[in-house]
């Protein structure tokens, strides 16, 4: 050591089977704070004399340690550089002695009168905790006082806080609005965040489908640097367990006390899944390991919109066998997922599970059981994939078409689609002179096969068969020639049709 005194010394372990020492340091005309780190042999690794934590005015003392955790220490002191009464100062120095905050400390307090005898922890993060007496509001009593320093020199903890995530009003469901107020470093005097982070929760089978595709890993936090553009799956430990997160946005600071934005969704909320998802933010300052992550908030998404009722729902009698076809324009919805078509005896009857007749997902319906003296009234809805229906369509008997029973045609024959050219669908009509079975096909331009109609066997008569544009995958069929095809016992006829989207 260096004379005159070097005093009160405080050593840890450095974790590497040495150890950090630190001391009041009287080389000068003032206290100071040195420290020093040794070897597992003994040897001095921060210069023959150690290093100098502060020197800054009047006295410095009684120092206290802590490891990092990363193979350097946090260290702290009872600092008089303000005057009479002494405040506390800390300090962090990395593994080659290096100091990473402002020159002669970061203050952790320096309230009125004295803050003295402290004692502190390592956070497990780079920082430490500390508790001391405190004499700010009485000279004569003390108080008991604690305060976080984190790994960048920080006081507390300044990471954004989430305030909110809720489902956005009037949409099809797919996004939440995640508002949160900003870290306390991005608003002045500090100014010192460049930008923020959304991250979204996954699961294991999530991001190990994301990492397939070459979506890259990062551990932790430590390393981004600058504003991520690109998708990345971050992993983390809890209870020695994985967790995962990947990033769904980035958002410019602009040196406010709150933000907003919409982001995103897996899935929505529903009945038959309320899940939530788990979203995080991560405040960016200069710098790789300048980053504050706030706690995860849940929230959900929910389709707030309907889907519109079906237009142009039309009936007409049909014979052999006698009944009603039910046909409406499909809905155009990316979400739909089916119709559903109740059956009442007036007008005003309220739609029901007890009058449900069908939920089918193409755009015609065959009731069997409808009469012309039935007075049946229809109420027809669309239901998208969250379970939202539709307001209705109604039709009662007054706007059916049809007429009693035709006779049997004197000539099997196959007619032109009406109407055409079509969108979305048209009517193929045709009749058999005898009970024969029926090949009722669609082929494209290059005679390749879009869709089976009819194929069966039927008694003589006329029919009606509906194309709706979908080929036999439920797939919309693109604009263009199409040829429609009766075979019908000796018959054989071809007609051409356009459709146009």
């Amino acid at each position: 050591m260096v004379l005159p005194h070097q005093q009160y010394p405080y050593l840890i372990s450095d974790g590497a089977l040495g150890a950090i020492i630190t001391w009041t340091d009287e080389r000068s005309t003032t206290r100071d704070i040195y420290a020093q780190r040794i070897d597992p042999a003994g040897n001095r690794l921060w210069n023959n004399s150690g290093v100098a934590v502060c020197t800054a005015a009047f006295d410095q003392s009684s120092p206290r340690v802590v490891s990092d955790n990363m193979g350097g220490a946090v260290i702290a002191w009872s600092d008089r550089r303000g005057g009479f009464y002494s405040d506390i100062f800390a300090q962090r120095l990395d593994a080659s002695g290096q100091a990473l905050w402002t020159a002669d400390g970061r203050p952790v307090c320096t309230a009125f009168f004295s803050q003295y005898s402290f004692r502190m922890v390592s956070d497990g993060a780079g920082g430490a905790m500390l508790a001391w007496e405190d004499t700010r509001n009485d000279l004569s009593t003390s108080d008991v006082y604690a305060q976080r320093i984190e790994r960048n020199g920080q006081w507390g903890y300044p990471a954004p806080h989430i305030t909110g995530i809720r489902d956005v009003p009037g949409d099809q469901g797919g996004s939440v609005n995640v508002a949160w107020y900003a870290s306390r470093l991005d608003v002045w005097p500090e100014e010192l965040i460049s930008y923020y982070t959304i991250w979204r929760a996954i699961d294991e089978e999530t991001a190990a489908m994301l990492l397939r595709s070459g979506t890259p890993l990062i551990e932790g936090v430590s390393g981004i640097g600058q504003p991520i553009e690109t998708p990345v799956v971050r992993r983390g430990l809890l209870g020695g367990e994985p967790y995962f997160w990947q990033n769904i946005m980035t958002v410019y600071a602009d040196i406010t006390d709150h933000y907003s934005e919409i982001v995103p969704t897996l899935f929505d909320s529903t009945a038959v899944s309320a899940e939530y998802h788990y979203f995080q933010l991560i405040a960016h300052g200069n710098g790789p390991d300048a980053y504050w992550i706030s706690s995860p908030d849940s929230g959900y998404s929910v389709d707030n919109l309907a889907p519109c009722p079906p237009l142009c729902l039309a009936g007409a009698q049909e014979h052999l066998p006698e009944g009603l076809r039910l046909t409406w324009d499909p809905n155009i919805e990316v979400d739909l997922d089916n119709y559903t078509i109740y059956r009442g005896t007036d007008e005003n009857f309220v739609p029901g599970p007890g009058n449900l007749l069908a939920s089918p997902c193409d755009t015609c319906y065959f009731d069997g059981g409808w009469t012309w003296d039935s007075g049946y009234c229809y109420k027809v809805a669309a239901v998208d994939v969250h379970g939202k229906e539709s307001d209705y369509a109604l039709l009662c008997s007054d706007n059916i078409t049809g007429d009693e029973t035709p006779a049997t045609p004197l000539a099997t024959y196959l007619e032109q689609n009406y109407p055409n050219p079509f969108n979305p669908s048209t009517r193929i009509a045709f009749g058999l002179k005898a009970p024969s079975h029926v090949r009722l096909r669609i082929y494209d331009a290059a005679g390749r096969l879009v869709r089976v109609l009819v194929e069966e066997r039927r008694d003589a008569g006329t029919y009606n068969e509906i194309w709706n544009g979908l080929d036999d995958s439920g797939r919309a069929a693109a604009s263009g020639v199409y040829f429609y095809g009766l075979t019908a016992g000796n018959f054989r006829e071809t007609k051409k049709m356009v459709l146009l989207r």
